[in-house]
């Protein structure tokens, strides 16, 4: 089974409770499994800690669950975890001084970060387009393969992509380990 980067957690907790105020976060906190909850009340998730991704699904159908809102919120989400995330440290440096077909094209190392299996194989990135799959990723539910495809946007929005719409063209949903994508940008 995958295994998730606790900074995937921390990230997306940290979005959602900016985005919707702290009483909405205490009250998905609550709808969380109480190994999951408690660690990330206590702040027991470690940025470079392993976890089960079955954890970071519970996060982002918890997150859904408190808002009444589907799958496009876990997108919208994480396109905004991985903004925050690239908008700090060394990873500003990359997105200023890169373009979006360029990301792409490293995006394979930058999975490796956060995931101890799978991998990325881009197939085409170039100016306005890419096209990649996602192979290996076992236990993945539709929530997880949005959140990546979410993420993804994220980083070539930093990059200056505009306005970047992703299509999946197979695999992407509960139980498929892996999933195969495009997305175009101006």
């Amino acid at each position: 089974m995958t295994k998730v980067k606790g900074l995937a957690f921390r990230s997306y907790s940290a979005t959602f409770k900016r985005l919707h105020g702290d009483e909405a976060h205490a009250r998905m906190l609550e709808r969380l499994p109480s190994e999951l909850g408690d660690a990330l009340r206590m702040g027991a998730i470690l940025t470079g800690g392993w976890y089960p991704v079955a954890w970071l699904d519970q996060l982002q159908v918890a997150v859904r669950t408190q808002c009444n809102q589907g799958v496009e919120l876990t997108r919208a989400i994480a396109r905004e975890a991985v903004k925050e995330d690239f908008r700090s440290g060394v990873h500003r440096l990359v997105t200023l001084a890169t373009s979006p077909e360029w990301l792409i094209k490293s995006s394979p190392r930058i999975v490796g970060f956060y995931y101890d299996s799978g991998r990325l194989v881009v197939e085409d990135a170039g100016a306005g387009r890419a096209m990649g799959r996602y192979e290996g990723f076992e236990g993945f539910t539709q929530d997880l393969w949005v959140q990546l495809i979410g993420g993804s946007m994220g980083v070539i929005e930093l990059a200056g992509a505009k306005a970047p719409v992703a299509k999946v063209l197979a695999g992407g949903n509960a139980g498929d380990g892996h999933m195969t994508f495009t997305i175009k940008w101006s």
